[in-house]
C-alpha cells in the first residue's frame, strides 16, 4: 500500500466523518426546532387559559367582595406573588426543568434508529 492511497483514504475517511457531522447536527437542529414550536405552542394555549381564568376569577372575587375593582385588584396581587416566586426561583422552576427536557428530547434515540438495534 503506498502512502498516496494511505492518503486518499484519510482524506476520504475526513469528508465522510464531515458530511455525518453535518448531517447529525441538521437532525438536532430540526428536533429543537419541533421542540420549540410545540412548546410554543403549549404556552399560548395555556396563556389564553389563565387570561379567562382570571377574568372569571377576578369577577367572582368582585362579587363576593362587592366590587369589580377589588376582585381585578385582588387577582392582579395574586399573578404579581406568582411573578415574584417565578423570578426569585426562576433556575429552580423554570431553567432546569427546560434544560433538562431539552437534553432528554435532543437525546432521545429515533424510531429508525431503534428498529435498527433490534
Amino acid at each position: 500500500m503506498s502512502s498516496l492511497s494511505l492518503f486518499k483514504r484519510i482524506e476520504n475517511y475526513i469528508i465522510s466523518r464531515l458530511l455525518l457531522l453535518k448531517l447529525e447536527s441538521h437532525e438536532l437542529i430540526g428536533k429543537l426546532v419541533v421542540l420549540m414550536v410545540s412548546s410554543f405552542l403549549f404556552i399560548s394555549v395555556v396563556n389564553i387559559i389563565l387570561f379567562f381564568l382570571g377574568i372569571t376569577f377576578s369577577l367572582f372575587i368582585g362579587e363576593l367582595l362587592g366590587s369589580t375593582i377589588y376582585g381585578f385588584a385582588v387577582t392582579t396581587l395574586f399573578f404579581a406573588v406568582i411573578l415574584i416566586i417565578l423570578i426569585v426561583y426562576r433556575e429552580r422552576i423554570i431553567e432546569s426543568p427546560i434544560m433538562d427536557a431539552v437534553i432528554r428530547e435532543l437525546n432521545k434515540p429515533d424510531k429508525d434508529e431503534e428498529k435498527g438495534e433490534k
